[in-house]
């Protein structure tokens, strides 16, 4: 069965004859009888039934009438989407202005950009979290930032963001590490557990607002190295801090059946933001919201990127 049968069947709802309905769908009387056989004939049923006084819809027809417009509808919005996303691939390969990537973020995204062969004439730069957040403040850049909602509470008043996703803060722990302990709390497992942590500035800050010390202290490994936490992962050697945003890329890639990796969340709530980072009313030009756009949508359908929602 073709969707165009389908869409031709559409034309029939409100139709009293198959003259009428073939008028409606343009094309001629016959090809539009053969239409109707063929669903008929596909479906099992009769839909169209024919008498002195024209055609009507059957009780089958009334029924696969409501499908059909859903099927129709469905399959011009996937037409639609497959525009935009070609639209938006275009776009994301021919921009070339400047964008600035805070550290947790390059190596959370940039992968997925290079692996796409997208974004490789912008002129990108690796920051500090306060580095990117100061690029965020001039208006020829676009900044993609991680922000700890309750390290900056007055973030929206002083930044617009796109939010690409929401991570819970917690740590993601190799099942097998934890034994026959049920923890409750990121707080508990690290009592048992060696904690590792991604060094960089959001990190710090995150852990100081958890722990109320700004320096790592007595932890198992920090790193700027995502490959180094991903062995240590694997191994067992270890929980990482992390966020459940995080932990769905650690158990696609690290975590197996035999060896599942946990995500733990810490009993205070603690969030980070991902997304595009603008100072207050600073607008976009044309070129970088076309951009920003595009990315947000190109992220939207990644079975990657999860809200805590998701992951929960």
């Amino acid at each position: 069965m073709k969707i165009e049968h389908s869409a031709y069947f559409l034309a029939m709802k409100d139709s009293s004859s198959l003259s009428e309905a073939s008028a409606k769908a343009h094309i001629s009387q016959q090809g539009y009888g053969k239409v109707i056989a063929a669903l008929e004939s596909a479906l099992g049923c009769k839909l169209v039934e024919r008498d002195a006084r024209g055609a009507h819809l059957t009780s089958a027809g009334l029924l696969f009438m409501r499908h059909a417009e859903a099927m129709v509808a469905e399959f011009e919005k996937a037409k639609m989407d497959l525009r935009t996303q070609r639209a938006d691939l275009d776009i994301l390969r021919e921009y070339d202005g400047n964008m600035a990537f805070s550290d947790v973020c390059m190596n959370t995204f940039e992968p997925f950009f290079s692996s796409k062969g997208l974004l490789n004439r912008t002129n990108r730069e690796e920051l500090s979290l306060g580095d990117a957040l100061a690029r965020a403040e001039e208006s020829d850049w676009v900044c993609l930032c991680d922000v700890c909602a309750q390290v900056y509470p007055d973030y929206a008043e002083r930044w617009d963001m796109d939010t690409l996703a929401i991570g819970q803060v917690g740590v993601v722990v190799p099942r097998n590490l934890l034994g026959d302990f049920e923890s409750q709390s990121a707080e508990e497992v690290i009592e048992i557990a060696p904690l590792a942590v991604f060094d960089c500035q959001a990190t710090r800050e995150i852990y100081e607002l958890l722990f109320g010390v700004r320096n790592f202290g007595d932890i198992k490994m920090r790193t700027t190295r995502d490959v180094l936490l991903h062995e240590g992962l694997r191994r067992g050697d270890f929980a990482v801090l992390s966020d459940s945003f995080h932990w769905t890329e650690f158990q696609s890639k690290i975590g197996t059946p035999e060896n599942p990796l946990v995500f733990v969340p810490f009993r205070q709530g603690v969030y980070s933001l991902f997304g595009f980072v603008r100072k207050k009313d600073l607008p976009y030009d044309e070129r970088q919201r076309a951009v920003v756009d595009a990315m947000l949508r190109s992220f939207a359908n990644l079975s990657t990127i999860n809200t805590f929602e998701a992951a929960r």
